[in-house]
């Protein structure tokens, strides 16, 4: 058998064998397909060792970051200062009160003092939460229909998503309509994920009692 355009000659009993071309621009040609065979050959066998693209790597090491970061979100409780309906405290003045809301639920006993009566500002309805949280949040817990972390969580973070993405439309609507002095981006969010109050608490067990 001969092949005159490979350049290869085969007889019986023989191994094959080159023959030289004649021809130059066959010559390069078939020079050129070797040459691109050898790469992919060597491409090929590279491949089980198990190179990367350094994007590929950044790309694994953002997905953990994210993963790790939604772990630490959804594995904490939100805690914050909310405003009361105004009324009259002991001396019979009007005035504004405040409380601690726990996941969006207020918990009267993280503020009220031996009187019943809830903090008058921020800073002491917050430092009162702070003196109490160790030793009565397990027992609010256990008392309240509280929403999991997780779960309260995820709705803030959809909520969040939802109004930042309609936030050049919203926003504007929501100067207009807001009061002096709540008009930050923070007091919209606030707002729009929170809602305009808290919800007041359910006892766990209130259906147990009829």
């Amino acid at each position: 058998m001969q092949s005159a355009e490979w350049g290869m000659e085969s007889k019986k009993n023989e191994p094959l064998r080159l023959l030289r071309i004649p021809n130059s621009r066959l010559r390069n040609t078939t020079l050129a397909l070797l040459g691109r065979l050898a790469q992919l050959v060597r491409a090929f066998g590279s491949h089980p060792k198990g190179h990367r693209f350094k994007s590929c790597i950044a790309h694994q090491r953002l997905v953990s970051f994210l993963l790790i970061l939604v772990f630490f979100q959804t594995s904490c409780a939100s805690y914050r200062v909310v405003e009361l309906a105004r009324g009259v405290d002991a001396d019979g003045n009007v005035r504004q009160f405040y409380a601690v809301a726990h996941n969006n639920v207020i918990i009267p006993e993280y503020v009220i003092n031996e009187r019943g009566e809830y903090a008058t500002d921020e800073k002491t309805a917050w430092e009162r939460f702070r003196a109490r949280k160790d030793e009565l949040v397990p027992k609010m817990e256990a008392k309240y229909r509280i929403p999991s972390n997780a779960a309260h969580s995820m709705k803030q973070t959809a909520l969040g998503s939802a109004f930042t993405a309609v936030f050049p439309v919203s926003y504007p609507i929501y100067l207009m309509a807001s009061e002096a002095g709540k008009r930050s981006p923070a007091d919209y969010y606030d707002l729009m994920v929170n809602g305009p109050s808290a919800r007041t608490p359910g006892l766990k067990d209130e259906f147990e009692n009829f």
